[in-house]
């Protein structure tokens, strides 16, 4: 479950890049934060799930 949960974030993040980039060109800061926001956010959550060894 951990892997189909890593993998469907990968799509997520690609499509929030892309966003990002987009609202870059055509300068769109306030929709290019969000993006990023919502990346970081995902990213912690994601790794938030993964087990750790010492």
């Amino acid at each position: 479950m951990g892997a189909s949960r890593r993998e469907w974030w990968e799509g997520v993040r690609t499509v929030l890049c892309v966003v990002e980039a987009v609202a870059f060109l055509t300068d769109t800061q306030a929709l290019a934060g969000v993006a990023r926001a919502l990346t970081a956010v995902g990213d912690m959550v994601v790794n938030a799930g993964k087990p750790e060894r010492p």
